[in-house]
């Protein structure tokens, strides 16, 4: 086997663990609330989603109405509202 491809074998799971932990990801919405599940670190991130779909779709402001904590992170649920 070719030293290049031993490397990336060796590498495959340390680069699929890091696509995995990137950010929030929306698990829902319903007009107007959205939420998004999140790990713990990404709650800026997570508010800033929110606030550009709540933007984008409905011309509002994201208000936080539920943070859920988990083990690594959580779920944030947002109304959008007008400001």
């Amino acid at each position: 086997m070719n030293y290049r491809f031993k490397s990336l074998a060796f590498l495959s799971p340390f680069i699929l663990a890091a696509c995995a932990a990137s950010g929030p990801e929306r698990i829902g919405a319903e007009n107007p609330t959205v939420s998004y599940s999140y790990h713990y670190g990404d709650e800026e991130e997570t508010r800033q989603e929110a606030a550009k779909y709540c933007y984008e779709n409905y011309n509002r402001a994201a208000r936080l109405v539920e943070d859920v904590r988990r083990d690594n992170g959580g779920v944030m649920t947002f109304d959008c509202v007008i400001p």
